[in-house]
């Protein structure tokens, strides 16, 4: 019937049909028979049987025979209980060999026997053996290891979940690094699996479950809360993540930079003391070195994250190295990775009161300049490439104009040396552009006709010339009218207030 199955549903999985086909081994005849018999166990019996299924668990052939000895280790476990522990370790060896196994049925049995015989193993087998998974974790570029590794954890954790407390400091760094892979699920299974539950209460062989899944729920049902667990295993997840920025895998070091960008994130000031501060901070920087990679951006994120919420603690030379570095990342060819530099460069200057508007607006000056005129084609691709590419350069203008907003700085000096040429160019794109860019670029006025009205009155020195501000009333004018977007006319009345507060003196 499975067979014919296999040859009549073009949707159904090889692994679906390998899972079938294993689950129906549990009510086969002979399993029964040697269920039935394993009742009548005793010492002698086992020292004769362990050797035998442990050589047969790891020699044989065929999905029906693996998934068997698999199922029979099991109920072994649950029939003999601690009367087992002498024999668990050439178990688990046995089984080990299965988790490299082609087929996905085969890796899910023998990890769940794993998981059950993990409750009479000695401390010390047990421990080796997660060594081991990590080790494939983290080493391993194929993807059937890191699933193995992921799924003999959390049937640990499913069926011995008090060993796994006894290892935490073990396996909770690796897990929160684990949750931070890139998901692999696409269609139907990811939808099911963003449906699945977060904790380990489920069923361990469901096959919805990617090793993200599976990292996520030992994570979520062994922590007492993110923060305080990430706190209290800081230093392995920074060496975990540091190991893997070293990685010639570029997906293992797209993971590494989510997870140090998570670390920042979930701190809160103070709580990333020294010398962690030292390990992360030389981790990303060590890691931004060299050439641009997907997922690098995420190593940005970390340092900004780590700027604002660690900044107290940081050096003032590490301050000024973040920034350089941040300077440097901006100045990349690739436009998407350069823009989200100048973005968390703007963060860090917004955050820390660093006054650094000289170099940053000698690296978004180019970016805010308008497009020239297409050429007239009517070839339909010209047509959508061109509106692609525009679409991508207003939304990098976007993102530009806010983070000009965010590094505005306070001093005087500076603030009287840049108005008039960035008044010239916002207002360009105040007038004329998207709603994005429009609201945008209104805002970023709004701030700075702010700073400078505070300027005029604590110093009349550095009092603003009336026909630099002047330029702005036409495209202020322009705003207050737009009829369709109350969000611009909302801001262009704040700008206007301090416009006219400024030129009214």
């Amino acid at each position: 019937m499975l067979n014919y199955l296999h040859n009549r549903s073009g949707h159904v999985t090889q692994d679906a049909l390998d899972w079938v086909r294993a689950e129906a081994v549990k009510s086969s005849a002979l399993m029964e028979t040697a269920s039935r018999c394993l009742r009548q166990y005793d010492e002698e019996v086992l020292k004769n049987l362990a050797p035998l299924l442990a050589d047969l668990t790891k020699r044989g052939v065929g999905l029906s025979t693996k998934a068997g000895c698999a199922h029979l280790i099991t109920s072994l476990v649950t029939s003999c209980g601690n009367d087992l522990t002498p024999f668990a370790g050439k178990f688990i060896n046995a089984l080990t060999n299965g988790l490299a196994d082609r087929s996905l049925a085969v890796r899910k049995v023998n990890s769940t026997a794993i998981g059950h015989l993990s409750r009479v193993a000695k401390d010390a087998t047990l421990e080796k053996l997660l060594m081991k998974m990590k080790q494939w974790y983290l080493e391993k570029e194929e993807e059937t290891y890191k699933h193995a590794s992921a799924s003999v954890f959390y049937a640990v954790a499913r069926h011995c979940p008090d060993a796994l407390n006894r290892h935490s400091a073990l396996v909770l760094p690796l897990a929160f690094f684990g949750m931070h892979e890139k998901q692999q699920l696409k269609g139907s299974k990811a939808q099911t699996a963003q449906q699945s539950n977060s904790m380990t209460e489920g069923d361990d062989v469901n096959f919805a479950l990617s090793s993200r899944d599976m990292w996520e729920a030992i994570w979520n049902e062994f922590t007492p809360g993110s923060e305080t667990a990430v706190r209290l295993h800081l230093k392995e997840i920074v060496e975990i993540s540091s190991g893997a920025l070293q990685s010639s895998s570029w997906e293992a070091k797209a993971q590494a930079a989510a997870s140090m960008s998570t670390v920042a994130k979930k701190q809160r000031p103070g709580t990333v003391v020294r010398p962690q501060l030292e390990n992360l901070l030389r981790a990303l920087f060590e890691g931004l070195q060299g050439r641009t990679w997907e997922g690098k951006t995420q190593l940005l994120e970390a340092l900004s994250n780590v700027c604002e919420h660690c900044g107290d603690e940081m050096t003032p030379g590490e301050l000024e190295k973040a920034v350089a570095v941040l300077v440097k990342e901006s100045k990349r060819e690739k436009l998407t990775y350069s823009v989200e530099a100048i973005t968390c460069l703007a963060n860090v200057l917004q955050s820390r009161k660093i006054d650094g508007f000289d170099q940053f607006w000698s690296l978004t000056r180019p970016h805010l300049s308008k497009e020239g005129k297409e050429s007239d084609s009517d070839d339909d691709e010209d047509r959508t490439s061109r509106k692609e590419r525009k679409t991508a350069v207003l939304k990098r203008q976007e993102l530009i104009l806010k983070s000009l907003c965010k590094a505005w700085p306070s001093s005087p000096e500076t603030q009287v040396k840049f108005y008039g040429e960035v008044f010239g160019v916002l207002s360009e794109f105040a007038e004329l552009s998207t709603f994005g860019v429009q609201l945008a670029a209104v805002k970023c006025l709004s701030k700075i006709l702010e700073s400078l009205a505070t300027l005029q009155r604590v110093a009349s020195e550095a009092e603003p010339q009336f026909s630099d501000v002047a330029v702005l009333a036409k495209p202020l004018a322009s705003c207050l009218t737009n009829m369709k977007f109350s969000a611009i006319r909302e801001e262009a009345v704040k700008a206007s207030q301090h416009f006219v507060k400024i030129i009214a003196v």
